[in-house]
């Protein structure tokens, strides 16, 4: 047959003819015996992922503290995870924190090169604001990777509720204009100078330093050109009766300061202690004391209660 041609060799008037056994084949063979990287160099045609395929998710998220203090750093963590069996990503994530003054973003990024089942871990801060707010973080927000209902309904978690505390003094005068009754409670006449239970901040005590505090006292000392105290004094005082802590607020702690403790005194006979004091955890601030000061003596001890609660919330009314 060299050199001459069969009928399906010629082709019809105006249209060539393709014969693959004469021409096709030794192209086939060159492209058989090609190196790889020349066939690496033809197009290759891309896998394609299903449009409704999950490919990240949110799978946990967590707050260092859920009372966390008035004015403190809290920081916020949460773990994303690539579900995407096949294809390595990036993805985008944000976290919020939503309260009174709407939702503040505190933190967003994009966790680079998130290889097939591997998770990462992301974080973000916010300083502690008065109200209920609850943190929310979120995989993906603008949905970029191409994920279809429902998977982008877990590429966000949320929190329960965050609700910064204040923790601070109890004082004298707070409690009484919220109805806190303060006794004295002196056993029998005496002509002593202070007996009983008074505010701190009075000018006449510790020179008005006492920071609004209950002032336990029995003062049976002369004072400078006056007619000398003939009597001692005994007396059983009460602070802070028919006080009740509301709106989740309760006593945190009890300090009594006396013998020279934050300028209190102590001089000649004199004396007291606590017959009963708050408990702590408890809603109630009573405290009683017993003391007494022979003539020319002294005795002063500073009650120190504080209280701590939800800091958008009165702990009084």
């Amino acid at each position: 047959m060299t050199g001459h041609l069969s009928k399906r060799d010629v082709a019809a008037p105006g249209r060539p003819r393709w014969n693959a056994a004469v021409y096709g084949m030794p192209l086939l063979a060159a492209l058989a015996a090609a190196p790889c990287s020349v066939r690496a160099q033809l197009p290759q045609k891309a896998p394609r992922v299903a449009p409704a395929a999950d490919r990240v998710q949110m799978t946990a998220l967590s707050v260092s503290s859920t009372t966390p203090a008035l004015g403190s750093t809290m920081t916020v963590q949460a773990t994303l995870r690539n579900v995407d069996p096949n294809y390595t990503l990036n993805i985008p994530w944000t976290i919020s924190v939503a309260g009174p003054a709407g939702n503040q973003q505190v933190g967003s990024g994009t966790a680079s090169a998130v290889a097939p089942g591997a998770a990462v871990t992301v974080t973000a801060s916010w300083r502690a604001v008065a109200g209920d707010h609850v943190a929310t973080a979120t995989a993906d927000p603008a949905n970029s990777l191409g994920e279809m209902a429902p998977h982008p309904a877990n590429n966000a978690r949320t929190t329960g509720t965050v609700t910064p505390e204040e923790v601070r003094l109890l004082t004298f005068a707070e409690a009484a204009a919220a109805g806190a009754q303060f006794a004295s409670n002196v056993q029998g006449p005496t002509t002593c100078r202070a007996v009983g239970v008074f505010d701190a901040s009075d000018p006449r005590f510790l020179g008005g330093q006492g920071r609004g505090r209950p002032l336990f006292i029995a003062d049976c000392t002369t004072p400078p050109q006056s007619p000398p105290v003939v009597t001692g004094a005994k007396a059983t005082p009460v602070a802070f009766t028919n006080l009740t802590l509301r709106n989740g607020w309760t006593v945190r702690s009890v300090r009594v300061l006396n013998r020279g403790q934050d300028g209190t005194r102590l001089v000649g006979n004199a004396g007291g202690t606590p017959v009963t004091l708050p408990s702590v955890g408890g809603i109630s601030a009573k405290t009683e004391f017993s003391l007494f000061a022979d003539r020319g003596a002294v005795f002063e001890a500073l009650l120190e209660v504080t209280i701590g609660g939800p800091a958008h919330r009165n702990p009084l009314r």
